[in-house]
């Protein structure tokens, strides 16, 4: 598989989550949970998540080709109620569509160790460079 021949090159797993139900789903912190127990825990994968900042469902295509779009880090979980162990798990936003999310995560967000999530956002969000 895929994620054991990138562990035995020596580096984690890297999985990107995404939706187009937004920052607010009542589903986003348990799936994050989920990802996390199915690759070993937190350390074990480079897991990234960057989700529309609102819901945008039926729009998981659209792209926002020529509008700049912008990105927030904020936290989910720590209820303690979710099945989350009280944890506060890191998640990006994107004021653009879930297809934007993709673009953004896959191709100008910061991995391997780059926890702040810092991504060149220019408009053209298809991952040619943007701006």
């Amino acid at each position: 598989s895929s994620s054991s021949s990138s562990r035995m090159a020596g580096r984690p797993a890297r999985i990107l989550l995404t939706n187009d139900d937004g920052v607010d789903s009542s589903l986003l912190v348990p799936f994050i949970d989920a990802l996390y127990a199915s690759c070993g825990g937190p350390g074990a994968c480079d897991l990234r998540v960057l989700v529309p900042d609102a819901e945008r469902s039926w729009s998981s295509k659209v792209m926002s080709r020529f509008q700049e779009v912008s990105m927030r880090a904020t936290t989910r979980g720590g209820g303690g109620g979710g099945g989350d162990g009280g944890r506060h798990h890191q998640v990006f936003t994107l004021s653009g569509t879930p297809a934007d999310c993709a673009a953004v995560g896959c191709y100008h967000m910061q991995w391997g160790g780059g926890a702040d999530g810092q991504a060149d956002t220019g408009g053209g969000g298809g991952g040619g460079g943007g701006g």
